[in-house]
Order: structure tokens, then C-alpha cells, then sequence
């Protein structure tokens, strides 16, 4: 009898190890102090993985934390170095989500067609801001084209990001410090009061900072140094926000566009500016920039003299521009309608380069003089058209380059769209 008990204590013991080793895979060189910090905060987690990824362990399990007590898919992201607990993401279905969240959707050009969301929402907490992230995946077809955007709200019903065509297997390890931040942390609790801050990317030459305050996305930039250069504000397409010297302007010289975005810069050293982005009917865009009385302002200041000579962004983007775009010096990184926008400063002009949620080189944009494009381009201008505009745009996609030129024939006036070749892409009554 006695050598039965221990055979079986045995056999539990071996289960036991077994059991453990499956949890604590050592081969990823996290310590225990990990392993640790994990049970504690998800007791009776099951079906766990682990793996790392730069300063993060990352580990994917089933749990039943949740208020129905259904085991749920999540993943956790604990700091390989202090065991710290930074973040969890689980699904939820999106009649779950926070009505203000909801509503802030709806509201949104994602919720109507030709765009559909799907049924589960990603919900993603952040313990050290004490921030919870719902992304909601919305996607459409037009002309055979699948088209697909992550939409990341606050329970506040922000929206602090949109990204086209993201990589489906992403781990979201991206909205966490690539490094210690706690510098960065100090900085914004300083000038920025009660900020909650969603994500900070260290690069090589400068820091960015996203965080939301009052109810608004706010963008910091900072040298690596903690030194700051410039904070944005996203009012989105609130025009109350404008000078009524800039309304005007807008209303007066683009009647037929709207106003797609406005950001405002408080900065260093450049004095403080609107960037407004207007678009026609015809998805054709505008960037315009007023200074705080409201007056247009030339061009947008160049902040590289403050970034050590160009803003560094994530290595296959700069791999590709300087593929692409040799000597190129990025001057400033933005986000566009979910897809990512780097200006660059290349061949003496400003250009505006952009990239989907996986880093892919979506197209590119730049004005040019009129007396610059390609003689077949000027040739059927000329041949078709009474007059047209002295500035001109180049767009450069992965299927073709094209030109847009506003010109005018019989008393109206048309955004024209012409290829190299000279052939008619498009056009269209301003």
C-alpha cells in the first residue's frame, strides 16, 4: 500500500513539473520574478505562452477574471527587469464597450457605409496611466479593394489613433516606452497636469509623446535629452477653434472644400501656428497654416535645427526613404486618415511620404511649379484649358505617378489629373 501512495505522489509530482515547465518556458530568459508577478495577477490563468519581445515579456493565456466567469483570450506585458505589470489586452463584443465610446463612433465616417466593424472589440488597459484603450476593426470594398482600420478610443471616447492595414498578428507591444521613461513620465506630469498618456516612442535623435488631456489628443515631441520642441493639439474638423481670420480665408478662397483636420502647435522657439487640412469633394487635399491672429502663413516652420538635423522614425520606413529618396532629412512625422505621414526634405523640396499600419510606402506627395511638369502634361493643358494655376502636385503611388493641376475651360474651374504620359486620369468641377 505504501509503495502505491508514493508511486502516486509521484506521478502528481511529475505533473506538477510537467504543468510548470509548459508556464514557464526558461528558454525565453525571463526571470522568475516574472512568472511570479504573473500568478499573482492572473490565478488559475491556463493554455499560457510566453515569449518577449525587446524590454517586455509577453504572455498569452485563457483566464475567467472576467465578470461573466467565461474564460477569455488574453495578453499580458510584465517589464523583463522589475516584473512591473505594465499591460493587459482581452476582447470584448462591441455592444459591451462604454456607451461614450460607442456614441463616439457612431459618430465617426467609420460607422456608416461602405465601412462594417466587427463584432469583437480588443480592449487593451494600461496599468501605470491607468488608461483603457478600446479598438474597434472596421473594413470596406470599393472597386475590388479591401480596405481595412484599427480605431483606438478612450473610455472618454477620444479617438487617439487610426491605423490603415495593420498587421493582423500585432501584440500592441508598440503603445508601450521602447526604454525606461520615467524622465519622460516627470516631464509631462510637469507641464501637462493630470495628462494620461497613451504612448511614447523613443528614437534615436527625439521622443514623442501622445497622451490625452481636457478631452483632447495631444502630440509631444521632445529632443532625447528631455528637451522640448513642440506640443500639438488634435481639434479634429472643429472650426471653433479657428481664428475667424483663418475661417475666412478658407470659406473665402476654397468654397467648395471642408475642413478635414486641425492641429494646433505650441512650440519652443517657432512661436505657436493652426495646421488645418482641407479636402474637396474629389478626396483632393490642402494643408494650410495661420499664425494665432489668423493670418496664412508661407510654409510650416522647420523644426530640424532642433532635432539634431531630422526626426528618426521606425527603420523600415527610413530604410525605404532612403532607398527611395536618398539624402532625404525627415522633418516631421504625422498621422493622416490611419496611415502615417513623414515629410521629408529632399532634392530642395518639402514632400510628404506615407505609410500603412504595416510600414508599407502607400504613396507620395509634392508640389512642383506648373513650368516643371513634363512638356506632354503642359502640351495637353494647354491644348484643352483657358488658364490654370502657377503650383502644381506630383503623386507618386506603388501602380503609377500623376499630376494634379487646377485649371479652368468655359468659365469653370476644374482639379485636373493627368499621367505621365500625358493621358487624362480624371477630372473633376471645383
Amino acid at each position: 500500500m505504501k509503495q502505491i501512495k508514493l508511486t502516486t505522489a509521484a506521478l502528481l509530482c511529475g505533473i506538477f513539473v510537467f504543468t510548470s515547465c509548459d508556464k514557464h518556458n526558461n528558454g525565453n530568459n525571463i526571470d522568475n520574478a516574472v512568472y511570479a508577478a504573473f500568478e499573482r495577477e492572473f490565478p488559475g490563468a491556463t493554455d499560457v505562452s510566453w515569449s518577449t519581445n525587446g524590454n517586455y515579456a509577453v504572455v498569452s493565456f485563457d483566464w475567467n477574471g472576467s465578470r461573466s466567469g467565461n474564460y477569455t483570450d488574453y495578453t499580458a506585458w510584465f517589464e523583463k527587469n522589475t516584473a512591473k505589470f505594465m499591460m493587459h489586452e482581452h476582447d470584448m463584443s462591441f455592444s459591451s464597450i462604454p456607451q461614450t465610446v460607442k456614441t463616439a463612433f457612431e459618430e465617426s465616417s467609420y460607422s456608416k457605409s461602405p465601412w462594417m466593424h466587427e463584432g469583437e472589440v480588443d480592449v487593451i488597459v494600461k496599468n501605470d496611466e491607468g488608461l483603457t484603450l478600446y479598438v474597434i476593426e472596421v473594413e470596406k470594398e470599393e472597386n475590388g479593394t479591401e480596405t481595412e482600420a484599427d480605431l483606438y478610443y478612450s473610455e472618454d471616447g477620444v479617438l487617439v489613433k487610426e491605423v490603415i492595414d495593420a498587421d493582423k498578428n500585432q501584440d500592441f507591444t508598440q503603445l508601450l516606452p521602447t526604454q525606461p521613461a520615467n524622465d519622460v513620465y516627470s516631464w509631462v506630469e510637469s507641464k501637462y497636469p493630470g495628462a494620461v498618456i497613451v504612448d511614447i516612442d523613443h528614437e534615436d535623435e527625439c521622443i514623442e509623446v501622445e497622451f490625452i488631456l481636457e478631452n483632447i489628443k495631444h502630440d509631444a515631441l521632445l529632443t532625447s535629452a528631455n528637451k522640448w520642441i513642440y506640443t500639438k493639439k488634435d481639434y479634429n474638423r472643429n472650426s471653433s477653434k479657428l481664428p475667424a481670420e483663418a475661417l475666412n480665408f478658407i470659406q473665402t478662397n476654397y468654397p467648395n472644400y471642408g475642413i478635414e483636420d486641425i492641429e494646433y502647435y505650441e512650440t519652443a522657439s517657432k512661436g505657436n501656428f493652426y495646421s488645418v487640412e482641407i479636402e474637396g469633394s474629389h478626396d483632393n487635399d490642402i494643408e494650410l497654416y495661420f499664425d494665432t491672429k489668423g493670418n496664412k502663413m508661407e510654409s510650416k516652420p522647420d523644426f530640424s535645427d532642433e532635432t539634431g538635423g531630422g526626426i528618426s522614425t521606425d527603420s523600415s520606413i527610413q530604410n525605404l526613404i532612403d532607398e527611395r529618396y536618398p539624402g532625404a532629412i525627415i522633418t516631421d512625422k504625422d498621422y493622416d486618415d490611419g496611415l502615417t505621414e513623414i515629410e521629408i526634405r529632399h532634392d530642395g523640396r518639402e514632400k510628404d511620404v506615407y505609410f500603412n499600419g504595416k510600414n508599407e510606402w502607400v504613396r507620395t506627395e509634392y508640389e512642383i511649379k506648373y513650368n516643371s511638369l513634363p512638356e506632354v502634361v503642359k502640351s495637353y493643358i494647354s491644348s484643352n484649358y483657358r488658364d490654370y494655376d502657377d503650383d502644381a502636385k506630383v503623386v507618386e503611388t506603388t501602380a503609377e505617378t500623376w499630376y494634379e493641376i487646377e485649371a479652368e475651360k468655359n468659365g469653370s474651374e476644374y482639379n485636373v489629373l493627368i499621367t505621365k504620359e500625358g493621358q487624362l486620369k480624371a477630372e473633376y468641377k471645383d
